[in-house]
C-alpha cells in the first residue's frame, strides 16, 4: 500500500485531476482479476498464442467462469480512503482476458467473453459503489482481431460497461 500512496503523491502533486493507483497492487493486468474467478485452472497450464504476437503458458478455463467475491473492492475501497480527487480503476476488458487464458470449456471465444462481460460489469458496479469515479476497460486484443471486434467485441465491452453512466 506504500507504493499505492507513492503514487497519489506523485500524481496529486503534479496536478492530475483523475487518479488511480497506478496498478501498483497487481501483477499481470489480467492474470490478477481472473485469479479471482472459478472455473479457472492455473496449475495445469497451455500454451497459447497472445495477440499473434508471442506464445506464452495460460491458464485453462475448465468450467464454468464465476466471480467467488469482489476482487478489488478493498483495493478501491483503500484508494477511496487517500484522496478527495476523481478515481479511475482500469479492468480488463472481455476479448483481451479471452485472448490470455485457453479455453477448455466453452470452446467459443464469444461465448466466453459474453460471461466475462458479465463478471466484469458486476465487479464494476462494486467498484463505483466502492468510491471509483471511472472505470476504465482495457482491451489491446481489439488491435489484432478486427474481425471478432466487429462481431462480438464491441457487444461484449458495452455489455461489460452497462449501466455504469459511461460510453465506450
Amino acid at each position: 500500500r506504500y507504493a499505492v500512496r507513492l503514487v497519489l503523491d506523485d500524481q496529486e502533486s503534479a496536478g492530475i485531476d483523475i487518479v488511480s493507483d497506478g496498478e501498483q497492487t497487481r501483477r499481470p493486468f489480467v492474470t490478477t482479476f481472473i485469479e479471482g474467478l472459478e472455473g479457472v485452472d492455473f496449475m495445469n497450464k497451455k500454451t497459447v498464442r497472445i495477440r499473434n504476437r508471442y506464445d506464452a503458458d495460460v491458464p485453462m478455463v475448465v468450467g464454468p467462469v464465476a466471480r467467488r467475491h469482489a476482487v478489488f473492492a478493498e483495493d478501491a475501497k483503500y484508494l477511496r480512503s487517500q484522496t478527495k480527487k476523481r478515481l479511475k480503476f482500469t479492468l480488463p476488458g472481455p476479448m483481451t482476458m479471452v485472448d490470455t487464458l485457453y479455453d477448455g470449456y466453452y470452446k467459443s471465444r464469444e461465448k466466453l467473453a459474453r460471461e466475462f462481460a458479465a463478471i466484469l460489469n458486476a465487479e464494476a458496479r462494486e467498484l463505483v459503489a466502492a468510491g471509483i469515479d471511472i472505470v476504465q476497460f482495457d482491451e489491446p486484443a481489439f488491435n489484432v482481431y478486427m474481425d471478432e471486434v466487429r462481431d462480438w467485441g464491441i457487444a461484449t465491452l458495452e455489455q461489460a460497461a452497462a449501466g455504469l453512466g459511461c460510453t465506450t
